[in-house]
């Protein structure tokens, strides 16, 4: 946090993706003072690099729908959901597979 309380940028995780041979970075967005105690979540950013550390894209995750929980598969890059409802309080965790090839 800098003097005024806003919180700054932070990268979170690296996940390396040997089906794409691809780096995945998950960053934490800079967000203002107040907003994680308003909104109870913080935005985040995946970037995405090849094996020579080129950035290949970046997608932004705005809203609170996916936590920066990722997993490498052969089938896309799974991402957890966010749980909305208590009819799944028993840590049965759900993943949305994005392709992010295209």
């Amino acid at each position: 946090m800098n003097q005024r309380g806003q919180s700054k940028g932070l990268i979170a995780a690296l996940y390396y993706d040997p089906y794409r041979s691809q780096w995945h970075i998950v960053a934490f967005s800079e967000i203002p003072v107040g907003f994680y105690k308003e909104n109870g979540y913080r935005p985040w950013v995946l970037m995405i690099y090849d094996n020579g550390f080129n950035k290949l894209n970046e997608f932004e995750f705005l809203n609170n729908n996916y936590h920066p929980f990722l997993i490498p598969a052969e089938s896309g890059l799974l991402i957890q959901k966010v749980q909305k409802h208590e009819s799944n309080a028993l840590g049965k965790a759900e993943f949305s597979i994005f392709d992010f090839t295209e």
